[in-house]
């Protein structure tokens, strides 16, 4: 069962959406309906782009079976402050960008990404700790602006790439920062220390 691409685009009226037996939710789907504050989707595995953009009074989403989050999905949601996603196996660019509530993000123990996409966590502010469990690579600018940000947690046992350094620009990371702790596997630790990019960041 799809919810078509655009079915509330800009509805401000709506407060709460429920789809129990949807699998799947078209790009720009619910696009700033602003007065939107909870969404029960229990059986959707993929959110398309865009699909909640800019529902800024948006603060649960229950989705324990969501596999894919296309690009902008949750942007600009500014009152989200957990998710909690234990399916999840791929996000796009700008996911959650803009989510200036979000505290904490829960991925599955057995997540196996093969990048987390630029600016996904882009200007998160009050996020301070993420597990990216076995991701591969972290994008450009994915935590840029996420002010309080001062763990990161890899658990892959091989090295996983860093893009740029600008993905932790504005972070207690940064050059500028007052340092983060960086979490990976003991036998990697001295390949991190000299890995591209994040032999910059952990020589701040």
């Amino acid at each position: 069962i799809y919810v078509d691409s655009y079915e509330w685009y800009q509805y401000t009226a709506l407060t709460s959406a429920s789809y129990p037996n949807a699998t799947s939710i078209g790009q720009y789907c619910f696009y700033s309906c602003t007065g939107l504050t909870t969404a029960n989707i229990p059986e959707v595995t993929e959110i398309g782009a865009s699909g909640f953009y800019g529902c800024n009074e948006l603060m649960t989403v229950q989705a324990p079976k969501l596999k894919t989050i296309k690009g902008s999905a949750f942007r600009g949601c500014t009152s989200l402050e957990s998710v909690n996603f234990g399916s999840c196996t791929a996000m796009y660019a700008n996911a959650f960008q803009d989510c200036t509530s979000l505290e904490s993000v829960e991925f599955n123990s057995e997540m196996k990404m093969d990048s987390i996409a630029s600016s996904i966590f882009m200007n998160c502010s009050k996020l301070p700790f993420i597990d990216l469990k076995k991701t591969s690579k972290v994008g450009a600018n994915t935590f840029n602006g996420c002010t309080v940000l001062d763990t990161v947690v890899l658990r892959r046992t091989s090295l996983c790439a860093l893009a740029n350094v600008n993905a932790f620009t504005g972070t207690p990371f940064a050059s500028d920062g007052t340092g983060g702790t960086l979490y990976v596997p003991q036998a990697l630790i001295a390949s991190y220390q000299s890995a591209s990019n994040w032999s910059t960041i952990l020589g701040y």
